[in-house]
């Protein structure tokens, strides 16, 4: 973790891996998603006291961070689910059900659906087409892996043909995968 938060600094972004909010009791995370707020109306931030870590070293910022949230961290049934099944998601591409994944976890699929809402904020189907945009964004942006033609990009990334990409692509990101422009996002880079 690195974190450089200086004078001028106006907005810090944080991403976090999806099942992050589960260990700190955040059961209503759906009413964040998608959205901006402020470090100070997000219940589990207001401990932190942001002023203090400003023209702090990266490391004492994150040593600061990591003492105010060590406390706080909780592991249970619901949060195990929702690390496994996120990571069966990435782990497949996008590419399995949520009734595979209630099934490998000895689970309903309404019980992850729940979970998947309060805890995540998005439904476990959102998340697997998220998961799944984004594995074919990856080989649209990374020229030495991408398919000869859109139809086999999407078939290689889990669609069943190219207008469910389409549509699924022109959904999210307001194009289509023809005329993404790269250049125009700010990707992650992924691990």
């Amino acid at each position: 973790m690195s974190i450089d938060v200086l004078s001028g600094t106006k907005a810090t972004m944080i991403q976090l891996f999806p099942w992050t909010p589960a260990h700190f009791g955040i059961s209503d995370a759906y009413l964040f998603t998608d959205n901006i707020y402020p470090a100070n109306e997000i219940p589990i931030l207001k401990t932190l006291n942001l002023n203090m870590m400003v023209g702090l070293s990266s490391r004492l910022i994150c040593q600061y961070i990591t003492k105010t949230f060590t406390p706080l961290f909780r592991t249970d049934s619901n949060t195990a689910l929702i690390i496994e099944s996120t990571r069966k998601i990435i782990a497949n591409k996008g590419s399995i059900t949520v009734a595979s994944i209630a099934r490998s976890l000895n689970c309903s699929e309404r019980h992850l659906q729940k979970l998947f809402k309060n805890l995540i904020g998005i439904s476990p189907k959102l998340f697997i087409n998220i998961i799944k945009l984004r594995e074919a964004l990856d080989d649209i942006v990374n020229p030495n892996h991408k398919p000869a033609t859109m139809t086999q990009l999407a078939l290689s990334n889990g669609y069943y043909d190219q207008p469910h990409f389409n549509s699924n692509f022109n959904s999210f990101i307001k194009t289509t995968p023809k005329n993404f422009v790269k250049e125009d996002y700010f990707l992650t880079i992924k691990k």
